[in-house]
């Protein structure tokens, strides 16, 4: 049964069936480098490479294509869509130009028709990555081997080859960890939102009708096939009017598709309504010299949790000042991991003096 899982999840590969795609074409493979392939090289494509998985041989030969890649010629790897699903129950769906393959244990491999990205879902898995379009020759169906390496590396399954006749080296893609999103995240130089990850926000909103979703500050940022960023974001439901913050992950693809990956409940309210005597979002969401001096201020009355200043996420004028701050919080204690928290404070504008009335913990 493990072996027949190992392979189905492979054999979405080898499924492709027929669709069409263009050629020449300009992609992108796993390591984000051009690469173009002519009409001419499809045309003198020759197959010479058997593929092993864990030892048993798929049944197909690859084919090889000279192309250049960022400008130098090589030669690049192309595996076949072999009809082998026979023996699996595997579930074919087109719906325009978007393929979805599913296998009886869960998995599957999505893509669009002329696209480079490929999605790979699963029980344990959840990833997008880039592996070159898929390319047609002779109304057969093929894709880069770049795609088995990378289902290959999350399975941990050794994958061998022989080109014509001479075993061929061939390095799966590196992923670790349990994340949904591989690679390191790099802290955002400022919090404040622009105008361009707005528009991408309000386009991956497109996908939850029954909310809202408002984004207040950015956190971080993260390269894999396209961009992740990391935001604080507003979520409003529409009929109850609730207003809550979470963190959210989007995905923005080459092509500029834009998804939410992630939508995190903070389980913290936003008080923003914008009325008079009311809280509001602040003009610039950066930490001014009046709040960092505040903060600062606050922070010498705390001892055991070191805290750093984000954003400023809402204030309210009253008899002095109420402001929101989202903080990275770490305890002081070797090896202890951060988290978000919400620090809440009053400045007395008369006295000068600042005060905590609250912090809370994200969930």
């Amino acid at each position: 049964m493990k072996k027949a899982r190992i392979i189905t999840t492979l054999l979405l590969v080898a499924t492709l069936c027929f669709a069409t795609f263009a050629v020449p074409f300009k992609g992108t493979n796993a390591a984000e480098s051009t690469v173009k392939i002519t009409s001419k090289a499809m045309k003198k494509a020759k197959p010479g490479l058997d593929l092993y998985v864990s030892g048993i041989l798929l049944n197909v030969k690859a084919m090889k294509v000279s192309a250049k890649v960022d400008g130098t010629k090589t030669t690049l790897i192309y595996v076949p869509a072999a009809p082998v699903a026979e023996f699996f129950t595997i579930d074919y769906a087109a719906k325009k130009k978007k393929v979805t393959l599913s296998s009886f244990d869960g998995y599957k491999l999505t893509f669009k028709v002329g696209k480079d990205g490929y999605k790979l879902t699963g029980p344990d898995i959840t990833d997008t990555f880039m592996a070159g379009r898929a390319v047609i020759k002779n109304d057969l169906v093929y894709v880069p081997v770049d795609v088995f390496t990378t289902i290959g590396a999350y399975l941990g399954l050794p994958i061998n080859a022989n080109l014509d006749g001479k075993k061929l080296e061939i390095s799966t893609v590196s992923i670790g960890g349990d994340d949904i999103i591989t690679g390191g995240w790099e802290a955002a130089a400022s919090p404040v939102v622009s105008s361009k990850v707005a528009k991408l926000v309000k386009k991956a909103s497109k996908e939850i009708a029954s909310s809202t979703v408002t984004p207040v500050a950015l956190l971080a940022t993260q390269l894999v096939s396209g961009t992740n960023y990391k935001l604080l974001c507003r979520f409003q439901e529409i009929d109850s009017g609730e207003i809550s913050y979470v963190i959210a992950v989007m995905y923005v693809d080459l092509e500029g598709n834009a998804e939410f990956t992630e939508l995190h409940d903070t389980g913290v309210d936003s008080n923003v309504n914008n009325l008079p005597g009311g809280w509001s979002q602040p003009p610039t969401v950066e930490m001014t010299d009046q709040y960092l001096a505040a903060f600062d201020q606050v922070m010498a009355e705390l001892d055991g949790v070191s805290y750093t200043p984000l954003a400023v996420l809402e204030y309210q004028v009253v008899a002095g000042v109420n402001a929101c701050v989202l903080c990275e919080s770490t305890v002081v204690y070797p090896g202890a991991e951060p988290y978000y928290s919400f620090v809440y404070f009053f400045i007395d504008l008369a006295g000068g003096k600042a005060s905590i009335t609250d912090i809370v913990r994200a969930e």
